[in-house]
């Protein structure tokens, strides 16, 4: 396509052929306005600049359309006949012809010409662009080189002198411009190559080759040496002809140490390797597993060649030994990228077991995963060895530290039981239970089956079993056996020996077992035996012996003691009988003693009826009522602390007889705390009763003294709980046991008096802050009589409460 022609596109087509026809139509318009000057003739001649404008505007259609408006135009306006479209003559058909091929020519040659010129335009702009790109293009690659400051690029005549100079050649090589240019470039070759001709070798170089290249060392101005990477290249002009050269030279001083750098490490490391390859067993796998490197230490302990194991993984050598969670741990690690450490069990070609301690590495590719890894390995078998042979020798040991210790504590064991026994036997001096706690606590102790005490009669010539443990034998307690009928056994036994055995003929009643007898004796003689009693193929040690021996000269000790008691308490007896008719005396004094009270009592309480009535005493009757009930409190004090000590004197002398009768406790106790429940309320003080949810048993027991407890420990709980506290008493059955207890709120005894307070006489030190007075033998009398209804009574505080729990024996039960 024409430039021209392209140009012309880019006209809108309707400004081109509108022109067309707006110029065709002027020309006839003009040719018309003619026609009274010009006449018919040379109809054509007015409309060829028409199609010349539109040809040269708007290309050679727009001249067609034009040419082909204009022959009609002109037909029809301007020929004969005019307002026709028809051809009158043959001339002016000719004509019309004629003025077409004109038309169509003018419209080619000024489309031609239009088009040429603006092909001739866009040439000339097209040469003007393609120079200003050159000389843009020049002066980038001007300052491009002129700025390029890590290169040293200088252009060089065919003879070697240098024609231009960059910064980066100033910066690298120490010289400006104005000092270099014009020098030959073997100014910064070393002494050495420049004798050695090597400049002019390098030109040489480069123009046969077009290129040269070398790394090697470069002076600078100032003389100092860097190693440097150089590039030589021929220029050529367009004959062929060498025009100069240029070179580029870089500093490579930093990456050749780097390189010296590198060449050393990597003499180190092959120096570690050759070492760690004498050392270490060495293998390197894939991210799979896959063994892709083993080293000679690696085939020499497995036993299995280089080609044997490579492509393998190391499941060839898995002995088995550990679980599948262990190589699980390791294949999570390493696949974290982390390090793992551990000690491995393998197995070998031929089936020997080694250990191994192992590092395994992984390598780490450009995306943090592992796609190798190498595990280090130390042949730590000898070790291992040596730690099971002290592992054993540590299990032998500690084996012999636990039978050691072991028999230490059976001693201490022993010994404890033997200060225990020794302990309990020596405060006691009572004859059962003294030989009771030896059986039981040997038993206990030494873990056997059975263990009796029996007592000799000498002269009955007897044995008899009066204690006895035991835990799956027959009970034997009771058994009398004669002395001279078994005279193998009770001859040692009488001498004072032991005697150890196991009966060949089984016992009817006890099987065949294994038997200890030790005797009981002191310096006075035999008093009776210890058996222990255990399976039939048990041995009893020397340590067992010791004990028993020990046991049985502490019961000969205690048992002697016992019997000196006994003989002293006969004495006691005779003392308590003469002390008893002392306290019958007191007690007949003190009955004579209540008869003139009782009578002073009778006589105050007239003497108070007398002043009551109306012609009494005027003037001091107020005083007199006040000193008469002074005297009649005084008197009941009086009298109650008399009744008081004859039912201490009684119960302690045992003189007071169970009076047993049957009541329903319930109904009993409802009745029994109605005063007291009016008592209470007057004093803004609540009593509760609690009962169980079950009916009471029938409690049978002393009623009268019964009352006269729980009577005194609800008066008390009345005198000493505070306005707004509350008062219970609440009942429960155990057993052969009822249980009474009576708390109180609001009030607190302190601990340490609660030992004291059932002594006779004795007053909690400011527990009566409202001094409402007593006797002091309340609770005293109290603790008698629950004793002598086979019970016992007892005090707890705790949290502001006061309680007291009395228990008796239910004689039903």
């Amino acid at each position: 396509m024409y430039v021209g022609t392209a140009w012309l596109k880019k006209r809108p087509w309707q400004l081109r052929y509108g022109l067309a026809v707006i110029t065709t139509v002027v020309s006839l318009l003009i040719r018309l306005l003619l026609v009274p000057i010009l006449g018919l003739a040379g109809p054509f001649l007015l409309f060829a600049p028409a199609i010349m404008l539109s040809a040269w505007y708007g290309g050679f259609k727009p001249g067609l359309v034009a040419t082909a408006l204009s022959c009609l135009l002109a037909n029809y306006f301007l020929v004969e006949h005019t307002n026709s479209l028809a051809i009158a003559t043959l001339s002016d058909l000719v004509r019309m012809l004629v003025f077409a091929v004109i038309g169509v020519q003018i419209s080619f040659l000024s489309g031609r010409l239009l088009s040429e010129r603006w092909r001739a335009l866009a040439s000339a702009r097209q040469a003007e662009a393609v120079a200003d790109s050159l000389e843009r293009s020049e002066k980038r690659y001007r300052l491009m080189i002129e700025n390029v400051r890590d290169y040293a690029i200088y252009s060089l005549d065919p003879a070697g002198s240098i024609l231009s100079w960059n910064n980066g050649a100033e910066r690298l090589q120490g010289y400006e411009a104005n000092e270099v240019i014009g020098r030959h470039f073997s100014c910064f070759y070393v002494p050495d190559e420049v004798e050695q001709g090597l400049p002019q070798q390098a030109l040489d170089q480069a123009a046969a080759e077009g290129r040269w290249e070398q790394q090697g060392w470069r002076m600078r101005k100032d003389g100092s040496r860097f190693w440097a990477d150089i590039v030589l290249t021929a220029l050529w002009d367009e004959t062929g002809s060498l025009r100069a050269f240029s070179e580029v030279v870089r500093d490579i001083s930093d990456r050749k140490e780097s390189e010296e750098r590198l060449r050393q490490s990597l003499c180190e490391l092959t120096g570690m390797q050759f070492a760690l390859d004498q050392a270490a067993i060495l293998a390197i796998t894939d991210c799979q597993g896959t063994i892709e490197y083993v080293n000679d230490k690696f085939c020499e302990i497995s036993k299995y060649s280089r080609e044997e194991l490579l492509g393998q993984n190391h499941r060839i050598l898995n002995s088995g030994y550990h679980p599948k969670e262990f190589f699980h741990h390791l294949w999570s690690t390493i696949r974290q990228g982390q390090i793992w450490y551990g000690e491995i069990k393998n197995r070998a070609k031929d089936g020997t077991i080694y250990w191994v301690n192992t590092t395994i590495v992984p390598f780490l590719d450009g995306q943090g995963s592992p796609h190798q890894y190498m595990a280090i390995r130390f042949d730590i078998t000898p070790q291992k060895q040596a730690e099971a042979d002290l592992q054993e020798l540590n299990d032998s040991l500690e084996a012999q530290v636990k039978e050691r210790t072991a028999q230490l504590r059976q001693a201490l064991s022993f010994e404890a039981t033997l200060k225990r026994i020794t302990d309990k036997v020596r405060d006691s001096l009572d004859e059962s239970q003294i030989l009771q706690t030896a059986v039981q606590a040997l038993g206990e102790g030494l873990g056997v089956r059975s263990c009796n005490a029996a007592l000799y009669d000498l002269e009955q010539s007897t044995s008899t079993i009066c204690y006895e443990y035991s835990t799956s034998l027959i009970p034997v307690k009771g058994r009398v056996a004669q002395i001279e009928v078994f005279p193998e056994l009770y001859q040692p036994l009488l001498e004072g020996q032991y005697i150890q055995f196991c009966n060949i003929v089984p016992n009817p009643i006890r099987g065949r077992v294994a038997m200890l007898a030790c005797p009981i004796f002191d310096d006075q003689g035999v008093l009776g035996d210890l058996w222990l009693i255990s399976d039939k193929d048990y041995v009893f040690r020397e340590n067992e012996l010791r004990l028993v021996q020990q046991v049985a000269n502490q019961c000969a000790i205690a048992l002697r003691q016992a019997h000196l008691y006994q003989e002293a308490q006969t004495q006691v007896q005779a003392l308590e009988r003469l002390n008893w008719l002392k306290d019958d005396f007191l007690s007949t004094v003190s009955h004579e003693l209540r008869t003139p009270v009782s009578n002073i009592k009778l006589s105050v309480r007239m003497l108070e009826l007398v002043l009551n009535q109306e012609d009494g005493l005027n003037g001091s009757r107020q005083k007199a009522l006040k000193y008469l009930e002074i005297l009649k409190n005084e008197c009941e004090r009086e009298i109650s602390l008399i009744n008081d000590l004859l039912d201490l004197q009684r119960l302690e002398a045992g003189k007071r007889a169970l009076d047993l009768e049957t009541i329903a406790v319930d109904d009993w106790l409802k009745e029994l705390t109605q005063p007291f429940k009016e008592r209470a309320r007057s004093r803004e003080q609540t009593l509760e009763i609690r009962l169980p949810p079950q009916t009471l048993p029938p409690l049978m027991s002393d009623i009268p003294a019964l009352e006269r407890i729980l009577s005194e420990l609800l008066n008390n709980a009345c005198k000493y709980t505070p306005p707004g506290e509350t008062i219970e008493i609440s009942v429960a059955a155990h057993s052969d046991l009822m249980q009474f207890i009576v708390s109180n709120s609001g009030v607190e005894i302190p601990a340490h008096e609660l030992c004291r307070i059932f002594d006779k006489f004795y007053r909690v030190p400011n527990g009566d802050p409202w001094k409402q007075g007593g006797t002091g033998l309340g609770l005293a009398l109290v603790q008698k009589l629950a004793q002598h209804l086979g019970g016992d009574v007892r005090a707890s505080c705790s949290a502001n409460q006061t309680a007291f729990t009395v228990e008796v024996v239910n004689q039903a039960v």
